[in-house]
């Protein structure tokens, strides 16, 4: 894979050339988008940042990134929640503000390394996209098994019980697998080092030195969090059926969590 590393650079800059001309159509542009994070992810474009890291020729800076997610159908707590586990997947953390039960915009406060934060600009739309559309097909699917008793307002809890619910399960699902990824790397990076790799030594050395600095920012910007509000009615089938989407997740090209193993810590 490491061969292929260079041709992959140059699709990812055209993707994102494309992606950025004002005259490419939206849906081209969230295409090239999610295709370009996906590439970053699967070839490992990290691992020469890594390097230098370890030579001491470069600095990772850790950041703070504010991304807004919609609050419409009353669901944009749970969007929320959901998009922060994927943040946590790819080992940043992260605050919330504005998130309540209402339709209004709200934010996720992610901190974690640059490169890390680029690529969960592109990725976060793409995992929403496609959140969305699963966890719309449950509660569909739900609502043709409600008995025809119920009213149009019960019918109306139900539905947007089951979504809610799914898109919980999905985003710890993906976050399930990205952290599953995180471990076997971490693992492989030990096991090399324990062999006497001198390279996987110092990558193990620059891991531990970024989740470090991660939660020293992290702790900087934000010494006193409030608590999270509580979950709302709750379907456990429903959260279940969303993990497993999650755990699957594919956006076209390879699946998340797969061998992304620079960026995945």
């Amino acid at each position: 894979m490491a061969a292929d590393k260079p041709k992959q650079i140059q699709r990812i800059r055209q993707l994102l050339t494309l992606a950025e001309h004002p005259d490419t159509p939206d849906s081209e542009r969230q295409a090239a988008f999610a295709r370009a994070g996906m590439l970053m992810l699967k070839y490992e474009i990290e691992d020469a940042d890594l390097e230098a890291a370890a030579d001491g020729d470069a600095r990772e800076e850790i950041v703070l990134y504010e991304h807004a997610v919609p609050g419409r159908g009353g669901h944009g707590r749970e969007r929320a929640w959901a998009l922060g586990d994927v943040a946590e997947g790819m080992g940043c953390q992260v605050a919330f503000r504005a998130n309540d039960s209402s339709n209004r915009i709200r934010w996720i406060l992610i901190v974690g390394p640059t490169a890390t934060i680029d690529n969960l600009k592109l990725l976060l739309p793409a995992v929403l996209i496609q959140m969305e559309n699963s966890a719309a097909n449950a509660a569909r699917a739900h609502s043709r098994n409600l008995p025809a008793w119920l009213t149009p307002g019960e019918r109306t809890t139900e539905t947007s019980t089951v979504r809610r619910s799914f898109m919980r399960g999905f985003g710890n699902g993906i976050k399930d697998k990205l952290e599953a990824a995180r471990a076997r790397f971490a693992e492989e990076l030990d096991t090399e080092a324990a062999a006497g790799d001198t390279g996987a030594a110092s990558r193990e050395l620059v891991l531990m030195n970024r989740q470090q600095l991660v939660h020293a920012e992290f702790t900087r910007r934000f010494p006193k969090l409030g608590k999270a509000p509580r979950a709302r009615k709750f379907d456990g089938q429903a959260y279940r059926q969303g993990h497993t989407a999650g755990r699957s997740a594919d956006l076209g090209d390879g699946k998340l969590g797969g061998t992304a193993r620079g960026e995945l810590t």
